[in-house]
Parts: C-alpha cells; structure tokens; sequence
C-alpha cells in the first residue's frame, strides 16, 4: 500500500537553537510524494499543480520588501526576489544565485559580479546590472529611505558604504574601503526592479516624502509586483490568505535545465490563533504549521495512533525547506538524500543551524 504524507515544517530561531538545542536528533527519514497534498480547504483535481498549504499567523504590512520590518512582510519577499548570492540551505556556503559568479581582487577591495545570461523579472523585462546598481545606490544607500540594509553595509569601523558600479552589460563592481569576509552574504539582499520602481525614487509626494515610501502596499495588485524568485503572487485576500504561483522566467530554470520549483503554488492561510490551525492540520486543511511545545504531547499521542510520524532534521536556514522541497524531481522529496547532506555536519556547526521539525500524516 502506497503512503502518502503532508509535511509540517517547524524552524527555530537561531537563538533558540543556540541555547536550548544542543542535541541533535535525527530520526526515519522517508519518501514524501508531494502530489498527495490536497487539503480540503483547496479541493484538488487530477489537473491540478502540487501546492503546498501552509499557515502564518499574520497578514504583511506592506510589500515593499525594502522597508519592511515585519515578519511576514520580509517571509513574502524572501520567496519573490533573490539576491546576487545565496547561502545554500544545508552545507551554509555561498553559492551564485543571480549572479553566476564572482572574482576578488589581489588586495580583497574589489569583487566583480558576473550575472547570468538571459535573466529576466517575472513580468519578461530583463534583469541586469542597472537593477544591482539602483537597488544599492538608490535604494539600499538612500538616506531618504530607512531600511536596515545600511546597518548591513556599513563596513570596518569607519563604517563606510561600498561603493557599487556597472562595468558592462553583465557585470558589476563592488568597492570597499577594506576587506569585509563576509561581504558575499551579505550580497544576497533581494535586488529590485529599476523599471519599476526607479521614477518612485525620483518624485515626491505633496508632504515632500519620496513616493517610493507608499510603493508596493498590500494595496497593490499581485501582478503590479514583479519576482526573480521562484514564486510571484497570485492573490492576497487580507485576514483569508497569500496565493504564490511559479515565475515562469525563474533564472533557475535555465541553470539546472529542468522544471522548478516542482511545487507550482504555495498557499499560506492566515490564522491568528494557534489552537485554530492545529485544528485545521490535525482535519488536514493545512499542510504545515507552527507548533508550539505544549501542544507536542497531543501530537505524539498521534503518532502512536499511526497518524502522525515526527521527523527531526537541522538546517541552516528556514527557506531551506521549499529548497529541498521545490527542487527535488518527480516532485518527490527524498529524505535518505538529506540525510546524507546533513552526515557532515558537527556540534560545530550549531552556531549557524535551524532547526526543524517535520510532522508526517499517513493515509
């Protein structure tokens, strides 16, 4: 008999996992077929993509991911738009994302990002080194815009800004004033659309702000918001829930040449009380959910009903799990291959994990 399971995915906080996870449990890991998730609250039919349900427990208060300082507004931005870099999920190097590479000069004072090929936004138009120099210079660095990224930027104890140039039609050239180790990561910030956003930059509104400030609200229709991510949004119904469906022009696509993300639309319902969406997981409405410590006594009680299965693992990020999600093929997730990514990692590494953990129905 074929098993078919709904995932729940549980991160925390790296402080959390500092100072009370100190072991590391790893446990059965399974063969998950996503295409078995259905909940009721989106009835499937044979046509449909793979979708995901998940749950947060509030609405964003914006979507401009630039300014935003809430939680779910920087989660909704973290799946749309991606930076020049990336941290991969298991092992926490960097790796190229947007850019397909990088070279550092002799003095480490200078690293040119060559982009991808062929990159383009969600809505067709190109992705190029005009959007990485608006995004640091207009945006990140604008003193009229008050954005954490500066903090982020700042460098040595001068705390001076790199200086961020175009070279050519693919690359661009970032300058700091002395060697900064962990300037690569930090060039994973979301980088944002020039064509769409450069005159907001440029024009004030009648109270003399700029008119970027009021860009992007949780007004703005989904298909005035444009992704480099995998996803875009679809919808965003307020207090009901966010819709992301696949970017079509996702640069991973051509990189790996295959069909990601294999979960083509992620559903994130929003339910403010925790005993309401354990209730819906537990009637299989919801895929995942955030479960708090109390409510583990229950759900284990489940598992020896043969309903629930718990599963353990560490992560170096929370995005991690739409990256072994999305990307496996077959639109499977084949944990044995986690388990031997995961094989490597040492009480050493806690310093930089999450960790999660996953809660498995059978049926």
């Amino acid at each position: 008999m074929s098993k078919r399971i709904l995932v729940l995915a549980l991160f925390n906080s790296l402080r959390t996992l500092v100072t009370k996870c100190l072991a590391i449990v790893l446990a059965v890991l399974l063969l998950i077929p996503l295409t078995a998730c259905n909940p009721s609250t989106l009835l499937a039919n044979p046509d449909q993509p793979p979708q995901l349900v998940d749950v947060i427990l509030s609405d964003p208060k914006t979507f401009n991911f630039v300014i935003a300082s809430d939680e779910t507004s920087s989660l909704v931005g973290s799946m749309m738009l991606e930076g020049l870099t990336r941290q991969h999920p298991i092992t926490g190097d960097i790796e190229p994302a947007l850019a397909e590479s990088w070279d550092i000069s002799d003095d480490n004072l200078e690293i040119v990002y060559t982009l991808r090929p062929n990159l383009k936004w969600s809505d067709g138009q190109p992705l190029t080194p005009e959007d990485v120099v608006f995004t640091y210079n207009q945006l990140y660095l604008n003193p009229d815009i008050p954005t954490g990224m500066q903090d982020v930027l700042k460098i040595g104890e001068t705390g001076a800004f790199p200086q961020v140039t175009k070279i050519n039609q693919r690359q661009v050239k970032f300058t700091v004033p002395e060697p900064f180790a962990p300037f690569l990561g930090v060039t994973g910030a979301s980088i944002f659309p020039a064509h769409i956003l450069k005159e907001t930059v440029e024009q004030k509104d009648e109270s003399g702000n700029l008119k970027f400030l009021s860009t992007w609200s949780v007004d703005t229709p989904p298909e005035k918001l444009v992704a480099s991510g995998a996803y875009k949004l679809k919808s965003y119904a307020t207090a009901q829930r966010l819709v992301f469906e696949e970017n079509p022009y996702y640069w991973k696509k051509d990189a790996v040449n295959k069909d990601i993300p294999y979960i083509k639309r992620v559903v994130w319902e929003i339910v403010e009380s925790t005993d309401t969406f354990l209730t819906q997981f537990r009637s299989g409405s919801l895929n995942s959910v955030e479960v708090k410590p109390e409510y583990f006594s229950l759900l284990k009680k489940e598992e020896e009903k043969a309903i629930l299965k718990f599963i353990m693992v560490v992560l170096i990020t929370p995005r991690a799990i739409w990256h072994l999600i999305s990307t496996q093929e077959n639109k499977t997730v084949n944990l044995s291959s986690i388990r031997s990514s995961l094989a490597g990692l040492t009480i050493s590494n806690l310093g930089k994990l999450s960790l999660m953990l996953l809660i498995v129905r059978e049926w």
